[in-house]
């Protein structure tokens, strides 16, 4: 089952218009003011996308004539990707950005060259290391063209081109043609339908080699771009430099499983991370994910990394304290690829650069949690050092004060025992006073220092603390520290349909944030510790339909509880659709029937918009009504980028806009809204947080010795 995922995604994009040479002018881009895009569920429904655009504004210079297709510019995103090997050594501050060189422009092929893919299927599979090799060139090919057109526009692509109303309708596949060589097969597409539009799904078929998947030789491609919210695609207005990773510490491009799988022209990236990064990736090769670094270097990511060491390669945010050369391995061809050697990643090419090397950022290497024999005997020993102050910390104050020196103390341990019950002790003195800023310093620097589950961390002690202190008055708590590590936490646990635990820490931030009932925050809390008890449900009745849909594929109805529990609790429609087809009520499967058919005119679509909106308003679960809007705006957005001024125009323009207010009815959104109101940034993940911390802390210590 995939990971849940909903998420906010803003992000500036790159929209590549057709011009006659590859050399995008300043003056002649439109600026894109704000795109609003937001991403519900996960796979390979990436069509499902919520956002605004604002209206451009365009340099009154730039007087070139252009068609209503070629309305559309490239935004600056990202500054140049470094081409400097994969370090083998420490990771610098900043990246090294080399000047951009002209490079010879790839050959020109044209449409009539380009055989339809059902003709260029080989007539004998192709062997594994055939496909494995097909599979590299494209992954070279691809990301060279990303990095080329950086090299000339100063931006990286973006997730899609645009109508000329914002709406998303192409992939930023179709948008780097030209600089693959395929300008006459991009000046086939018009940005302006959707697409799977009329004009643009006849060029399905017209998959460039380079999109195409050696397994399959089909429409659909395995090469996506990484856009979860902490990663360069799902980052806003994304740049390198001293707030973010290195270029080569970061991936560009990921393979994907066949199952998430897109048609190529269809707007969709990859946007599982955190803990459920591995979701959709390592089962295609066997040993592991084909990646791009940032600087263009070829990656197999093995299937043997966790899934931090995952995000934190796909990661761009800064602080993650983790080495290209910690994960990269090489890919081979013939057979399966061995963990490679810091000799093996010294050994790439090296690439002259003139710009001098910044120091390095320091590491925080994680340790190991000391074996129990050790914890024993260093617990032992504390007991003896603190016996008196223990004994003497009756009430809070003294308990604080024990906390506090505890945690000193622990900064300075060398021996990992003697830290790690310091730590231990100082959270349990913490939450017995009620300082909840300790319990956080603390979590933070356990996870800082060792190879602890983060998540796990925030968790037990953002439950305990609330336990512990679950008969105080809401003002004794600073209720808000509390709120600001609980929802990270909230949004990690929805992910990992962990919706039981959620609630506990929501109902105790209910109680601790001093503010009278009727204000936002705790009733948004309120409201999100109810949904969270209707998620659990969902996800009960979903895994009891998944286990008897395993053993019984004609079992309809559990088919149709599983395919609900998708697309409606965690939006991937296209695997849920299909599910819910063989169950239920006739009024749903026969409006799931007529999604699945698709609409073949604006006006079909509107009717499709209206069918879903009329469905949610009568859904008695604001999770559900929610859902419903969702599927509706989807329908609405494709009729809404090519209808005409009308009073239609109007209706759908407004059902999107009410549809886009996000009416706080699903767990995710009500998170999302309150990390907003108080400044909590969930891109962020819990690991980083604390690394952030940890850094911070050795950063003040190396003064106060000083």
């Amino acid at each position: 089952m995939h990971e849940f995922f909903q998420g906010s995604l803003m992000t500036s994009l790159a929209i590549i218009p057709r011009k006659t040479t590859t050399v995008l002018r300043p003056k002649h881009a439109l600026l894109l003011l704000a795109i609003v895009l937001s991403i519900v569920g996960c796979g390979s429904s990436q069509n499902d996308i919520m956002m605004r655009a604002a209206r451009r504004s365009r340099d009154p210079d730039d007087v070139e004539e252009k068609s209503p297709v070629n309305n559309v510019a490239a935004t600056p995103v990202q500054p140049a990707a470094s081409t400097t090997p994969v370090p083998s050594g420490p990771a610098e501050a900043s990246p090294i950005v080399p000047k951009a060189e002209a490079t010879e422009p790839p050959s020109t092929v044209s449409v009539a060259a380009i055989k339809p893919i059902s003709e260029r299927k080989p007539k004998t599979p192709l062997t594994d290391g055939e496909r494995r090799q097909r599979a590299l060139d494209n992954i070279e090919k691809i990301s060279k063209a990303i990095l080329n057109l950086y090299g000339k526009n100063k931006a990286m692509t973006g997730l899609y081109m645009a109508s000329s109303g914002g709406i998303p309708t192409l992939s930023w596949r179709v948008a780097l043609l030209p600089e693959m060589g395929y300008d006459e097969l991009y000046s086939k597409f018009n940005p302006e339908e959707p697409w799977d539009g009329p004009n643009n799904k006849k060029l399905l078929e017209l998959i460039p080699d380079e999109f195409v998947s050696p397994e399959r030789f089909d429409i659909k491609t395995n090469y996506l771009l990484p856009a979860g919210p902490p990663y360069i695609f799902g980052t806003p207005n994304f740049t390198f430099g001293v707030d973010s990773d290195r270029a080569d510490s970061t991936i560009l491009l990921v393979e994907v499983n066949d199952e998430r799988a897109i048609p190529w022209t269809m707007p969709g990236d990859y946007t599982d991370y955190g803990q459920g990064v591995k979701n959709g990736i390592g089962k295609l090769r066997g040993d592991g994910t084909y990646a791009v670094w940032g600087n263009g270097w070829p990656v197999l990511l093995g299937n043997n990394l966790s899934w931090q060491e995952i995000d934190n390669a796909f990661s761009a945010s800064a602080g993650d304290g983790q080495l290209a050369g910690q994960v990269h391995r090489s890919i081979t061809i013939e057979g399966v690829t061995e963990p490679s050697t810091t000799a093996d990643v010294a050994a790439v090419p090296e690439v002259q650069i003139k710009t001098p090397m910044p120091a390095p950022e320091p590491v925080i290497k994680r340790e190991a949690i000391p074996d129990p024999v050790a914890l024993g005997t260093a617990g032992k020993r504390l007991r003896e050092v603190y016996a008196k102050k223990l004994e003497e910390a009756i009430d809070d104050d003294k308990k604080s004060e024990a906390a506090r020196e505890m945690l000193d103390e622990a900064k300075l341990m060398e021996d990992p025992a003697s830290a790690y019950v310091l730590q231990s002790a100082a959270v349990s003195l913490a939450s017995e006073s009620g300082e909840f800023p300790l319990v956080v310093e603390s979590t933070d620097m356990r996870v800082g220092r060792f190879d602890v589950d983060a998540y796990e961390e925030n968790m037990t002690a953002l439950t305990n603390f609330g336990s512990a202190c679950a008969t105080r008055e809401a003002s004794d708590i600073d209720g808000i520290v509390y709120l600001q590590r609980a929802l990270p936490t909230v949004f990690a646990a929805i992910k990992n349909d962990d919706y039981v635990r959620a609630a506990t820490i929501v109902r105790y931030a209910f109680k601790f944030v001093d503010q009278p009932r009727n204000e936002t925050i705790p009733k948004s809390l309120n409201a999100l510790r109810v949904q969270l008890a209707s998620a659990q449900r969902s996800f009960d009745a979903a895994k009891e339909s998944l286990a008897k849909y395993r053993v019984d594929s004609s079992d309809g109805e559990s088919a149709a509880t599983f395919g609900r529990f998708l697309c409606f609790i965690k939006g991937d429609w296209e695997a849920g659709l299909p599910l819910m087809l063989q169950g239920g009520s006739d009024d749903l499967r026969n409006l799931v029937e007529a999604d699945l058919n698709g609409a073949k005119d604006v006006k079909a679509q509107v009717a499709l918009g209206d069918s879903w909106w009329e469905l949610a308003e009568r859904a008695k679960a604001g999770v559900y009504r929610q859902a419903g809007r969702d599927r509706a705006a989807h329908w609405y957005r494709q009729a809404f980028a090519v209808m005409p001024e009308s009073l239609d125009k109007l209706h759908v323009k407004a059902r999107l806009d009410e549809a886009g207010d996000a009416s706080k009815s699903s767990p995710l959104t009500l998170v999302r809204s309150l990390a907003e109101e108080i400044n909590v940034d969930l891109k962020v993940s819990l690991a980083s947080i604390a690394l952030t911390g940890q850094r911070v802390q050795n950063a003040g210590q190396t003064e106060n010795d000083e």
